[in-house]
Parts: structure tokens; sequence; C-alpha cells
């Protein structure tokens, strides 16, 4: 396991064989999507399944869902699943809202 941070933003990796969980937790927007970016990319050309939790993320704003769709698209380029762990209500509203929790595979934490 691995983590990087930045003023406002953790993102843990935990690597498996074949399989890659970026934990979030802090604030994900438009100053810090880029990092996620980086990691994410990496991971989903080198990994069958890469999965991203923001249950701990306090932020996620437009920039964010962004880059969780483009993480999405570079996954299912590479042959790679691509999952999102979601957690408190307010975090299941945005996805609907949004339209992503039908194009973005959705876990709900317990």
């Amino acid at each position: 396991m691995s983590g990087r941070s930045t003023h406002h933003l953790s993102i843990e990796v935990e690597r498996g064989r074949n399989a890659a969980r970026l934990v979030v937790d802090g604030d994900l927007d438009r100053s810090s999507t880029g990092e996620l970016r980086d990691i994410g990319i990496g991971l989903v050309d080198a990994c069958e399944h890469v999965s991203v939790d923001v249950v701990a993320a306090s932020v996620i704003d437009s920039a964010a869902l962004g880059v969780l769709i483009e993480l999405h698209r570079a996954a299912r380029a590479a042959g790679c699943r691509f999952d999102v762990t979601i957690g408190p209500a307010h975090q299941r509203t945005l996805f609907a809202t949004t339209g992503l929790d039908d194009y973005i595979d959705l876990i709900q934490a317990p």
C-alpha cells in the first residue's frame, strides 16, 4: 500500500495481483483531480480491475466526475473493469442526478 497526498486530498493505492483500489479522502475537486487521473490512468493500463472508493471524499465536484468518466472510458478501452464505491446518501444522489449511476458501476459501501 502506498499513499500520496496534497493539501486537501489523500489517495491510498491498494494493489492486488491484477486489481487496484484507490481510496480517496478529502476534497476531490478541480484542484486535486489531476492526481487521481494520473494514478488511475496508470492503473487501468496495468490491472484487470480498478475501483475508486470515494466514501470519505468530503467534496466531489464536476471536475472530479469528469475524471471518473475519463477513467471509466480508459478502463473500458483497456479491457479493465472499473467501479466506484460510494457511501453517504448525498453521493448516491450526486451520481443519480447526473445520470452517472447508469454509466459507471457503483458499489454501495455498508
